[in-house]
């Protein structure tokens, strides 16, 4: 195996949605190359991780000289991305993610680390008009988009970068070799010079609907169902057993299981008009900093109230939906505040 360590010039990006999700998160930008497209038959031959901190951004890749070296690829790449508390990827929820966490199983290299994935591929597809009018969006496409393709040095795609290896495997090619590096090296350069385009997206809504991380808590899901905001999460860090039914402080109910890691969270609503559904967000706080976290800073109120000024909240109350728009930005931002109080108390010792 060989492992190939660059230093890069990367102007770090920065967006008040992107930030209000991610900022100050650890983010590793997460590709790989393989033989094919089976994990079951096929391999991982190539690994590229873009590390970004505070100014600087270094790329990471570990390479196959044999097909044989495919364990320790995966190996180095798992301890790698345990620095990392976000990926970021370019259809990797479908494709790299899974593939790799099945060659690791595979090769009894250990279980793949659970990080919180951000799929740019998927945001776009589902939360964008961009497919609209183009063609098609592949990584490059969305590269030619956003007018930054010509800074791409390598010229060929992933199916040739599998014959180059091929040919390298057979005859050590030096030339093969460098195609397949700068192939790999080029996608997640590229990849986090894409993070602009979610300006072009609905992120709100698509966080709403696929989840996000909140410290050691990962939101799965949030949903409306009647007259009552139901959340389901999971804990990537070991956290008490709980549970909380609701009562007139605290109309709320909370599940969560140390064995499972899992975390339910049922929000009781109301309508206040045919179309207007909301929960008492001040009352649902205090009640979580007072029963749940056992504060003793006593009430905070609505000129205190540590969360934005959005328009969503009013008078200490949440409009989950109006009409037929959901506030998503604002349950977002509520639940962020929420479960940082919940985690607070799920891993406090005892």
């Amino acid at each position: 195996m060989k492992t190939f360590i660059n230093e890069t010039e990367l102007n770090a990006y920065t967006g008040k949605a992107f930030d209000l999700y991610f900022g100050g998160l650890k983010t590793a930008v997460f590709d790989i190359e393989t033989t094919g497209l089976s994990p079951s038959r096929d391999k991982v031959i190539l690994t590229g991780i873009l590390l970004i901190r505070s100014g600087t951004a270094k790329t990471i890749q570990f390479f196959a000289e044999s097909p044989e070296d495919e364990k320790e690829v995966i190996e180095n790449t798992i301890e790698t991305l345990k620095q990392a508390d976000l990926t970021i990827t370019y259809n990797g929820k479908s494709f790299d993610l899974p593939f790799i966490a099945k060659r690791a199983e595979k090769n009894y290299a250990g279980p793949f680390p659970e990080i919180y994935n951000l799929d740019l591929y998927t945001i776009i597809r589902h939360y964008s008009d961009l497919g609209r009018f183009l063609d098609s969006l592949s990584q490059k496409n969305i590269e030619n988009y956003l007018g930054i393709s010509d800074i791409r040095k390598d010229r060929i795609s992933g199916a040739q970068s599998i014959k180059h290896y091929e040919h390298f495997v057979t005859t050590g090619s030096f030339d093969d070799e460098r195609k397949i590096i700068l192939h790999n090296r080029d996608d997640i350069l590229q990849l986090y010079r894409l993070l602009p385009v979610l300006k072009n997206c609905d992120l709100h809504k698509a966080l709403y609907a696929c989840g996000y991380p909140v410290g050691g808590i990962h939101v799965d899901s949030c949903r409306l169902s009647g007259t009552e905001l139901m959340v389901r999460a999971h804990a990537i860090k070991r956290i008490k057993d709980y549970i909380a039914f609701p009562c007139p402080d605290f109309p709320c109910r909370v599940a969560a299981s140390s064995k499972t890691g899992l975390l339910e969270i049922d929000f009781p609503a109301e309508y206040i008009t045919e179309s207007v559904l909301v929960i008492d967000a001040l009352k649902l706080i205090n009640g979580a900093l007072n029963l749940i976290l056992k504060s003793n800073t006593g009430q905070i109120d609505e000129a205190s109230f540590p969360l934005p000024s959005y328009p969503a909240f009013q008078s200490g109350y949440l409009i989950l939906k109006q009409e037929n728009r959901t506030n998503c930005l604002e349950i977002n931002t509520f639940l962020i505040y929420f479960i940082k109080i919940l985690e607070s108390a799920l891993t406090q010792k005892t």
